[in-house]
C-alpha cells in the first residue's frame, strides 16, 4: 500500500517535465485560450487543455468560471476529439467549483485510466502518466460518500432494538 509520503514522490518521478506542477497558473492558460479566435484543427483547445492540466498539478487544481468551462465544452472544430483527449475537454467543460468537483473527477480518472498507453490532447502525453495528477488531487477533495444522513439513522433505528437487546439481558 502506497503511502502518503511515498506519493508525491512518485508524482515527481513518472511526471514528465512537460506536465508538471510548476507550470504556468491557471489564469495564465485561460488568458492564452481567451486570445485564440480559429481554431478548425482543435490546436488551441488541445495546448488550452493540457496547459489547465499542467497548471492544476496535483494540487487543489483551476476552478474555472462557468463561462470559460462553457467556452470550452462548446469550442468549435472541425477534428473529432477521441479518448482520452475528449475526455480532458468533458472534464474542465464542467462545473468544477468545490466539491462539484468529485464527480467529473472520479469520471475523468476512470475515462483515463481505461484510455491507458493513449496519448492525451498532445501527443507523446500519456494518459497512464497523466491520471496521476487528477488522482491526487482527488484526494485533496472532501468528496461525499454517498451515504446521507436519513439513511445512517435509518441503519441505526434498525439495528437499536438488537443493540438494546444485547445490553439489556
Amino acid at each position: 500500500m502506497w503511502t502518503m509520503a511515498v506519493f508525491p514522490l512518485l508524482l515527481c518521478v513518472l511526471t514528465p517535465a512537460y506536465i508538471n506542477a510548476d507550470a504556468a497558473a491557471c489564469t495564465e492558460c485561460t488568458n492564452a485560450y481567451s486570445g485564440e479566435t480559429t481554431d478548425t484543427d482543435c490546436t488551441h483547445l488541445k495546448t488550452y487543455l493540457n496547459c489547465l492540466e499542467a497548471a492544476a498539478g496535483s494540487s487543489a487544481g483551476c476552478t474555472l468560471t462557468v463561462a470559460e468551462a462553457t467556452k470550452i465544452k462548446e469550442a468549435t472544430c472541425t477534428a473529432a476529439l477521441v479518448s482520452p483527449c475528449s475526455c480532458q475537454r468533458t472534464f474542465w467543460g464542467s462545473d468544477l467549483a468545490g466539491n462539484r468537483a468529485c464527480e467529473p473527477l472520479k469520471t475523468y480518472i476512470e475515462c483515463l485510466t481505461d484510455a491507458g498507453e493513449a496519448d492525451t490532447c498532445v501527443a507523446g502525453v500519456k494518459a497512464s502518466t497523466l491520471v496521476l495528477l487528477p488522482s491526487a488531487r482527488l484526494e485533496t477533495l472532501t468528496c461525499n460518500s454517498g451515504v446521507s444522513n436519513l439513511r445512517m439513522c435509518s441503519t441505526i433505528l434498525a439495528f437499536l432494538p438488537f443493540i438494546l437487546m444485547a445490553f439489556l439481558r
